[in-house]
């Protein structure tokens, strides 16, 4: 991959290590896509070089716009609701 040493990606990429140690496999490409105590909403990518960090990136910001589309942080209860696969079905077609 293309260096990228901020400390975000340094944990995607430790998880990448810690993942591929698990699967017994090389992970190829990671997303994550996180919640902070406060409600907000991020992401980091990794990906194993430079062209599958390029896709990494472009899935991650496609998740990461989904997502903010779909999240919504309840004041009431104070934690995070992501609405259902049911409740997107729902709205099908009207994004």
């Amino acid at each position: 991959m293309a260096w990228n040493p901020t400390p975000e990606v340094a944990v995607a990429r430790d998880a990448a290590r810690i993942l591929a140690d698990l699967a017994d496999d090389a992970i190829d490409m990671l997303v994550i896509v996180y919640v902070t105590q406060g409600g907000k909403l991020g992401y980091v990518s990794y990906g194993h070089d430079a062209a599958r960090c390029a896709e990494a990136k472009k899935l991650a910001e496609v998740l990461y716009a989904a997502t903010q589309k779909r999240y919504d942080v309840s004041k009431k209860a104070g934690c995070a609701h992501l609405e259902t696969r049911a409740d997107w079905k729902r709205d099908e077609g009207n994004d």
